[in-house]
């Protein structure tokens, strides 16, 4: 299977959180996933933001 895929690791208390999207051009949280690559580029994570737009995704 081809692809791309996209992986996000963070230590959250002695817990790793993962957050793993394959093909994510054309993902819902494709726009997610750029924020965090651009705010790692300028040493700028806000894991609060993402926790928000990822909570938007609950069912």
């Amino acid at each position: 299977m081809g692809g791309h895929s996209v992986v996000f690791r963070n230590v959250v208390d002695d817990e790793l959180w993962s957050l793993s999207i394959r093909n994510p051009k054309g993902h819902p949280l494709k726009e997610l996933c750029m924020q965090i690559l651009t705010d790692a580029k300028t040493n700028q994570l806000d894991e609060s933001k993402y926790m928000t737009v990822l909570n938007t995704f609950k069912k």
